[in-house]
């Protein structure tokens, strides 16, 4: 299997990183190099990721002042070196064999510059406000995409002066710039539903800022 690059940022995720990480060990590939970026976090999240044994996969560990999630991403994609670039969020689940199959369809289908899957969302014991959907949804995000690195290097860096929707407004310059993926039809992604993240599900105001960021932009390409 071609070799696969995946980013990881971390804030205060000494909850989940482990069961994230262990979820990465079980693809059974020796071809992936882990790039971590501790976002400045204030729990023992660095110390469980530098004593984690990460067995015979590539590591990158790095660790910065809290600059946000942006910021954290664009550090890792400096390192990228890989055919391939995947993310996963800290508190999220792969399926074994995911990584796999989304560079073995990317194989087979050189039209195609990156890929994502179904995801299953799972409520966390610590959800009070907000359950899990209990449907299988299109898993367009950061923890599902696995792309080329020749178009993930054309799209550019996230974009840190926004608030929030930093993925949305990435996969928006994506199409934009012409470039195609797809879906695969098969849960290989799991998203815990937790009270840490209900706020950014919540942030109506972000999200507005991303949708006025992009129609000026789009003003601004058309003169």
């Amino acid at each position: 299997m071609s070799k696969v690059d995946i980013i990881i940022t971390v804030y205060n995720g000494e909850k989940f990183i482990k069961q994230c990480l262990n979820s990465i060990l079980n693809q059974n590939s020796n071809d992936l190099n882990i790039i971590m970026v501790n976002d400045g976090s204030l729990d023992d999240s660095l110390s469980l990721i530098n004593n984690f044994d990460f067995g015979i996969l590539k590591t990158q560990i790095l660790n910065q002042q809290n600059e946000g999630v942006a910021s954290a991403l664009n550090r890792a994609l400096e390192l990228v070196r890989s055919d391939f670039v995947a993310f996963i969020d800290p508190d999220d689940i792969w399926e074994v064999g995911k990584i796999q199959k989304q560079v073995e369809y990317l194989k087979s289908h050189e039209e195609i510059d990156a890929t994502f899957t179904l995801i299953q969302e799972f409520t966390d014991i610590s959800a009070i406000i907000a359950k899990a959907r209990t449907k299988p949804i299109p898993g367009l995000c950061k923890t599902t995409f696995l792309g080329r690195k020749t178009a993930v290097e054309q799209v550019g860096l996230f974009d840190e002066s926004l608030p929030t929707g930093d993925f949305i407004d990435w996969m928006l310059r994506f199409n934009m710039a012409g470039f195609n993926y797809h879906i695969i039809p098969e849960v290989l992604a799991y998203r815990r539903v937790h009270n840490e993240n209900l706020s950014l599900k919540n942030d109506r105001e972000g999200y507005l800022k991303l949708i006025h960021h992009h129609l000026k932009r789009r003003r601004l390409d058309k003169k």
